[in-house]
């Protein structure tokens, strides 16, 4: 089964590229590895960003893998419908 899958590259805050495509869950990290260390090793993309576009949960939609962390932003948490006093 391959999930839908979107790739962003960047450099500093700049978007380098953007790629859609589906992935055998346990192929993931050789894809990573495969196509984005090496650049960023190069320095041409500072970070690679992973979106996995069905997961509902927005602190697991997105993984970040990256080399200058002023261009990474933590996550912050949201709070449930259930943890909402209105």
């Amino acid at each position: 089964m391959k999930i839908p899958l979107i790739i962003r590259t960047y450099d500093g805050a700049r978007l380098v590229s953007l790629e859609h495509t589906r992935v055998a869950p346990g192929e993931i990290a050789v894809l990573v590895a495969g196509q984005y260390f090496d650049p960023m090793l190069a320095g041409a993309i500072t970070m690679v960003e992973l979106e996995f576009v069905e997961d509902p949960d927005p602190r697991k939609r997105f993984f970040r893998i990256g080399t200058d962390p002023e261009a990474m932003r933590e996550t912050v948490p949201l709070p449930l419908k259930s943890e909402r006093n209105t």
